[in-house]
């Protein structure tokens, strides 16, 4: 017997809808392929990145920052990240994971 829409509605066609996984290309499994490709994938993109600004604007915009600010933003950012590590290892009690190993993947997450 036919589930879904074609049960509701005999005239309706029925589809199909199964996935069929078909192999394109073989991807090599190896962390040192994928260490590759991300490094190769970061240096293009800050190429882009740098090919786009100007070195001297970029100087003095980092000349004239307001630091009070960048730090209180560091402080927030920093207090913030601390809060979800507690969060989730309150979470994930039963665990045991250490606190270190929670803000720096809450850290690195966010």
């Amino acid at each position: 017997m036919t589930k879904g829409v074609a049960a509701a509605r005999p005239d309706f066609p029925s589809v199909d809808l199964s996935i069929r996984t078909k192999t394109i290309m073989a991807v090599p499994k190896s962390k040192g392929f994928y260490v590759v490709v991300s490094l190769v994938i970061s240096v293009l993109l800050i190429g882009v990145l740098l090919s786009r600004i100007q070195a001297a604007e970029l100087g003095r915009t980092l000349v004239h920052i307001y630091l009070p600010a960048l730090l209180a933003y560091m402080g927030i950012s920093l207090v913030a990240a601390w809060l979800r590590a507690w969060r989730y290892k309150w979470l994930l009690y039963p665990r045991g994971i250490s606190w270190k190993d929670m803000f720096l993947v809450t850290f690195i997450r966010y």
